[in-house]
């Protein structure tokens, strides 16, 4: 990549597709504190939250070929988030079962921040399962407006509805998730992206 670096996502993809460092270190500059604060938000860990990043990274950079023409830029970036930090959750899973018994044992008086990590993998695990609660259209409406950023109007245009159908199909699909995970602050579901709608 000549001259100038594009600040647009998906041409800074195609740049790191083809290998280009420069873009990769711009990319990286550009989205590793927006995944850091969901990290240490979701995790309440500064070590899990750089870590994740530091493996999101290494996953884009590792799947560089797979990057060139993308069409959903960015909700592709934080489709490798959203996967990094579910593993992560999954491999916490799976040392608690290992470790059920010590926290058995251990009670309250067991590793408080063991605890409260099995507190936010249910939590995920909660809004993980509200999003399926919603209509394939609030679906399309939320991962449009809050994951890709898009306004009402862009959303309307993308799917060819009225902005005033969006607004009601967004006001449904925050209102879905709010009952379902039972006041689980909505912001962090801006950081899980849909495996496709």
């Amino acid at each position: 990549m000549a001259g100038l670096l594009p600040y647009d996502d998906k041409d800074l993809l195609n740049s790191v597709a083809a290998g280009d460092e420069q873009a990769f270190r711009l990319l990286f500059e550009r989205y590793r504190m927006p995944f850091y604060n969901a990290g240490l938000k979701l995790s309440g860990s500064r070590e899990v939250a750089e870590e994740v990043v530091q493996e999101t990274f290494i996953r884009i950079w590792e799947k560089r070929a797979y990057l060139q023409e993308l069409e959903q830029a960015k909700g592709y970036l934080y489709q490798v988030f959203r996967n990094v930090l579910f593993a992560y959750f999954r491999q916490l899973a799976m040392q608690k079962k290992k470790e059920g018994a010590i926290l058995e044992f251990y009670g309250d008086e067991g590793d408080e921040g063991v605890h409260e990590k099995i507190r936010m993998e249910a939590r995920l695990a909660l809004i993980q399962d509200s999003l399926q609660h919603l209509t394939p259209q609030q679906a399309q409406v939320f991962r449009l407006i809050r994951m890709e950023g898009l306004s009402r109007n862009e959303a309307a245009q993308r799917l060819g509805i009225s902005p005033n159908t969006v607004r009601n199909l967004l006001a449904g699909a925050t209102n879905v998730l709010r009952d379902k995970t039972n006041g689980t602050e909505l912001a962090v579901l801006f950081f899980l992206a849909f495996s496709g709608n």
